[in-house]
């Protein structure tokens, strides 16, 4: 009985014995399952990856472990370790330079103006690629927020380093970009509905273009590359210091690297429509834009500029001094020898250009010869641009100090503040812009500082106000004065000590009055 009662158990010891390691084994794979999804074999364990959104679907299909892509929206620093921006200037824009060490770039778009077809070949294309210059002379141009777009960051360094390029004064520099921002029909466009507008004209990433090309077979759009400043999203790695010291998260940044930078990835990126470091050939031949990003400390405050601009309605009228010390010699920014004079006829005829069409403007001299009846002559009746635009800009280039003549300034401030008050006009900003070089002296209408301020005062109305922006043009200009003008009138004062820096001093008075 007992032998026969032990062979019926035996095999069902052995079936139990076999579900036990069944069950165990189901159990453990289950058990490293749940350790595979908790990053257990990821030594220290998952990173995520901040990155573009048009870049971050790519990682997933590079087959770097122990990684996870989160998007992050262009303008914001993200908690991340790794973070992959689209372009190393928000590094910059967002004061983190000090915070990420740059690994290298894992991807490039180039920045493209958009524009019809049939407007592109107007301007040569494809034969010909239009430069900025061109673009925003032919077109008015749209471009989105540079404070929250990548497209807008590189339009506004792209603007600046095309003009940088053309331009061996860096002040004449500045007033030819400050031209092209006060021209922009919108300096906050949507990329996304330019693209569907169908006539506008905008700058966008090259990324971005093909998007919208594959998703849009017929388009009508053309992408223009123009030469004068080619820039490029670079999508570069970035380290954060804390995990530079940690062997596991740098090393899983060095193989995402690689991968990234592999011939395998150049399709997954041309899928997202971008180009690969190591196959850039994918797409039309680009030239390499290397090392034309504006120096990083300049960055923000180009995007402040831009940002804080307002298209505003003006009147101005212009007070330029002609008294003979405005021949003293001088050496400009190039390093060549020149005038005051010759300095301002060059930077004034680039001034002229500022102007929007919304603008009324006048233009006086002053100056104090012994045959003088007057202490300023009018030479562009005050009145609308759009009828004194060549009138301004013969007046520049026509400029010549007046020998043996003093400087009546504080008249001439004076009668120009009267001139400008009954124009005053709610939804209008009147002015006065003074440029001298030296104080009231000399002249037949002198009077002390103290008459003059007193004189000032009694002008005010503060329902009729005309504040006074002033350059002081030189060592000799009185910026004690022209301070305290500025103070109770609501304008600034801007020295311009070196006279070689006079083009740089104008672009500043012409950013106060638009962001007054």
């Amino acid at each position: 009985m007992s032998d026969g009662r032990h062979r019926r158990i035996r095999p069902r010891l052995r079936l139990l014995a076999a579900g036990a390691v069944v069950l165990l084994g189901l159990t453990l794979a289950a058990a490293g399952w749940r350790v595979r999804q908790l990053g257990g074999e990821c030594p220290g364990g998952r990173t995520t990856v901040a990155a573009a959104p048009e870049i971050a679907p790519v990682i997933a299909n590079l087959g770097v472990p122990c990684l996870r892509a989160e998007p992050v929206a262009p303008g914001v620093r993200p908690a991340a370790d790794l973070w992959i921006p689209a372009s190393g200037a928000w590094l910059a824009l967002l004061g983190t330079d000090n915070a990420y060490t740059v690994e290298g770039s894992t991807a490039l778009s180039p920045l493209v103006v958009v524009m019809p077809r049939a407007a592109a070949v107007q301007l040569g294309w494809p034969a010909v690629q239009p430069g900025w210059r061109e673009l925003s002379g032919a077109h008015r141009l749209s471009m989105a927020d540079p404070a929250g777009t990548t497209e807008g960051l590189l339009s506004v360094l792209a603007v600046q380093s095309a003009m940088d390029r053309t331009q061996r004064d860096p002040g004449i520099a500045q007033l030819a970009a400050l031209t092209v921002r006060s021209k922009l029909a919108s300096a906050t466009a949507e990329t996304h509905t330019m693209f569907t507008a169908g006539v506008a004209v905008f700058p966008a990433t090259e990324q971005q273009y093909w998007t919208h090309r594959a998703a849009n077979p017929g388009t009508q759009l053309a992408a223009v590359y123009p030469p004068d400043g080619p820039i490029e999203a670079d999508y570069p790695l970035l380290v954060s210091r804390r995990a530079g010291t940690d062997p596991a998260r740098a090393a899983k940044a060095r193989a995402l690297l690689e991968a990234f930078r592999a011939p395998k990835a150049a399709r997954p990126l041309a899928d997202r429509g971008l180009r690969s470091v190591s196959e850039p050939g994918m797409f039309p031949e680009y030239p390499a834009s290397a090392g034309l990003l504006p120096p990083e400390q300049r960055t923000a405050a180009l995007v402040a500029q831009w940002t804080r601009y307002k298209p505003l309605k003006f009147q101005v009228l212009l007070l330029v001094d002609a008294s003979w010390s405005m021949n003293d010699r001088i050496v400009d920014r190039g390093g060549s020898a020149n005038t005051k004079a010759g300095l301002l006829r060059m930077a004034g005829a680039q001034a002229t250009k500022l102007f929007g069409e919304e603008t009324s403007l006048g233009m006086w001299t002053f100056a104090s010869p012994p045959s003088a009846r007057q202490p300023y002559a009018e030479v562009v009746p005050f009145g609308p641009i759009s009828t004194r635009r060549e009138l301004l800009g013969n007046a520049a280039a026509r400029y010549q100090p007046i020998p043996n003549a003093g400087t009546p300034l504080y008249e001439t401030v004076l009668r120009g503040v009267a001139h400008m008050q009954p124009k005053v006009a709610q939804g209008t900003m009147t002015l006065v812009v003074v440029l001298t070089d030296g104080r009231d002296e000399d002249s037949p209408y002198a009077m002390s500082q103290q008459q003059y301020l007193t004189k000032l005062a009694a002008l005010a109305d503060p329902r009729r106000p005309v504040p006074v922006f002033s350059i002081g043009y030189g060592a000799g200009a009185d910026m004690t004065v022209l301070t305290e003008t500025a103070h109770r009138t609501g304008g600034q004062a801007i020295p311009s000590a070196d006279p070689g820096d006079l083009a740089e001093a104008m672009a500043r008075v012409f950013l106060a009055a638009h962001t007054s």
